[in-house]
């Protein structure tokens, strides 16, 4: 009798663990994927969420536990990203513009074709990140790390690269006029005559 009762308590706890497990990625996921512009969604816990096209502009997002999500072409115009996690997250062609990325941990991300003009993504880490085509201009990178990210054919005119990190990057055909790249480590960066450099 006894131990069937502590077999019945035992299941009952892993079923509420299992249920509070669920509604601690179903709240934050139905409020992101319907409900996401402006919606304060700090810290939540959104691993690999299908999250493509949604709207999340201006959403609070700081902390968030983003790896691997789906947030292709989602809008996250003003979004606030600092600290997020978002390894290996999926994020081709979405809209950045204006979002905070600051200290986001971005390795392995596909950034490709997004749009990330005046971003904020001081001391990001965007080592490997997949960046092709995308739209860094006037972007505030300074410290961010780069390494053996993929660049190729990016805009990043105007942009702040003080102190980054882009060594082994690949920055074939990017447009870097008028960045500031004091201090960047650029050693063994692979670059081509298509590449546009600033003047001076």
């Amino acid at each position: 009798m006894m131990r069937r009762k502590l077999i019945l308590t035992t299941l009952l706890i892993a079923a509420t663990c299992a249920v509070v497990a669920v509604a601690a990625f179903v709240r934050p996921y139905w409020a992101a994927k319907y409900h996401g512009k402006g919606a304060d969604l700090r810290g939540a816990i959104l691993v690999r969420a299908p999250l493509a096209s949604a709207n999340l502009y201006e959403a609070n997002l700081q902390g968030a536990n983003l790896q691997g999500a789906d947030l292709r072409r989602t809008a996250l115009m003003r979004a606030k990203l600092n600290g997020a996690k978002l390894e290996g997250a999926k994020l081709w062609g979405a809209n950045l513009q204006a979002a905070n990325l600051d200290h986001a941990i971005l390795i392995g991300a596909d950034l490709r074709k997004t749009i990330l003009s005046g971003a904020h993504l001081r001391d990001a880490d965007l080592r490997d990140a997949d960046l092709r085509d995308a739209d860094l201009g006037g972007a505030d990178l300074r410290d961010a790390i780069l390494v053996g990210a993929y660049l190729q054919g990016a805009r990043l005119r105007r942009t702040d690269l003080r102190d980054a990190d882009l060594r082994d990057s690949a920055l074939w055909g990017v447009d870097l006029m008028r960045a500031n790249l004091r201090g960047a480590n650029v050693h063994g960066a692979a670059y081509d005559l298509n590449t546009r450099w600033p003047v001076g």
